[in-house]
Parts: C-alpha cells; sequence; structure tokens
C-alpha cells in the first residue's frame, strides 16, 4: 500500500542527506562519504525511534483502546522533532563511540553537517503532515486558513508555518556556505537549535490540545531548553575561539 506521508518522509531524508554530503564538500570536513553515510544511518534510525517516543509520551491518549500496532504505525505521521534530534545525537553518539571517532572535532563536524542538511528534509517533511490532514493548528479566519473537511472551518497551517521557517533558515545556511562565512558554518548545529527553539515556541501557542505541563507545553519546555544550551554553547565555542 501507498504512504504518501512515508514517501514524502524518505524524499525529505535523502534531500537532507545530500545537502550534507554537499555541505560536507564545501567546508572540507575530513569526514569520508562512507564513514558520513553510516554515521547518518544510525542518527536517522535512532532519530526515528526518538521522534516516535516522544510523540507516544506526549499524545498517549490517541492510542488509548487501540492495537499495538498503531503504536508502530509511522506511516501514518506521529514524530515529534524533538525527540528525533534527541534520538539522532544519541545515535550518532554511539556510532562515533564504536568507531573510536568520539572527540570534539568530529562530533562538531558530524552536527554541523547534520544541521545543514535537517532543515531542508524538516521543510520537505513537514508537507507529509499535510498529506495525513494533521499539523493544523486552531481555527482561523485568515485567508491563508487551510479546510480539512466541507463545513467551511479553516486552521492555521502550522505545517507550513514550520515548513517556511526552517526553509528560510536552510536558505541563510546556504548564503553562508557559498560565501564562506565561517564563524556562522562552524556553529551551525548551535544556530540551528536555537531557531527552531525559538520558531517551535511561538507555533505551539497555536496548537489546539497540546500536551502541557505547568503553563506551558511540552516542547515549549522543549524549546526554552533548547535555547538555553545553544547560548551556553555559543559562549563555549566563542571563549575557545577567542583563546
Amino acid at each position: 500500500m501507498f504512504h504518501l506521508y512515508g514517501f514524502i518522509l524518505g524524499f525529505a531524508i535523502v534531500a537532507g542527506m545530500h545537502a550534507s554530503e554537499w555541505f560536507i564538500q564545501k567546508q572540507r570536513f575530513n569526514i569520508e562519504k562512507k564513514m558520513f553515510e553510516r554515521g547518518s544511518l544510525w542518527a536517522i534510525v535512532f532519530g526515528l525511534i526518538g521522534a516516535r517516543v516522544y510523540h507516544l509520551a506526549t499524545d498517549w491518549s490517541i492510542y488509548a483502546g487501540k492495537s499495538m500496532l498503531s503504536l508502530f504505525a509511522v506511516w501514518n505521521g506521529g514524530l515529534g522533532i524533538y525527540g528525533a534530534i534527541v534520538g539522532g545525537i544519541a545515535g550518532l553518539s554511539v556510532f562515533l563511540y564504536r568507531n573510536q571517532l568520539f572527540h570534539a572535532k568530529n562530533i562538531r563536524d558530524f552536527l554541523n553537517a547534520l544541521a545543514f542538511g535537517l532543515p531542508l528534509g524538516q521543510a520537505i517533511g513537514r508537507w507529509g503532515n499535510y498529506g495525513n490532514g494533521e499539523l493544523m493548528g486552531k481555527e482561523t479566519m485568515l485567508p491563508w486558513g487551510v479546510s480539512t473537511s466541507f463545513d467551511g472551518q479553516k486552521f492555521h497551517p502550522l505545517f507550513l508555518y514550520e515548513s517556511i521557517a526552517v526553509a528560510m533558515f536552510w536558505i541563510v545556511s546556504l548564503w553562508c556556505v557559498k560565501k564562506n562565512v565561517r564563524h556562522i558554518t562552524i556553529r551551525l548545529f548551535v544556530f540551528y537549535i536555537m531557531w527552531y527553539g525559538i520558531i517551535r515556541f511561538f507555533l505551539d501557542f497555536l496548537r489546539p490540545n497540546p500536551a502541557i505541563v505547568g503553563s506551558l507545553t511540552v516542547a515549549q519546555w522543549w524549546s526554552i531548553l533548547a535555547v538555553v544550551s545553544g547560548i551556553v554553547i555559543e559562549f563555549k565555542l566563542r571563549k575557545e575561539y577567542e583563546t
């Protein structure tokens, strides 16, 4: 059976991988293509697992009373970006450690390469949510609202907002690579997690019935963690380059 979501997700992964490999060549990283592909495979597999676990943890009520198979049916949607990022980093770390490559430079180069391809893949992959009729926000009267039924109700297209936001990050990143703006490209992963943290924090105000902890959604707490972590890492990197 053909699943549009799975097809778009697969295309997004391939596009992101090719973008990352191009980034490695332009930056002249000492990473062999086969080694990067193997490391990326670990990151992708662990990322998909992490993305699904995150979704199940935050939206468990959706699966109450359903079969066990539904818990693994990722082709029907249900992948959380923050789970994917954490899982991907974990998978990459395991790969580097197993291959005795777990040191600062390799970690930084791999993460920056993945951070170049990830937003492109993410921008494409979010259209899979549209194909599944998911990731719609609260009701809106705005002209670009999307209708999911014939009753005339329109909703904020959160998939489109996020797709545009991460596509903008990728376009700026592409410009920085072509112009050889080194102080940006060597911190690309840091800037990505901060950028995504900011846009996701505000987009979650438009989500209907999100998982909430305290006064914020679960994703907003993760967004705050992402931004704060990015700031801390940036200050640490800046201090290292200045010494």
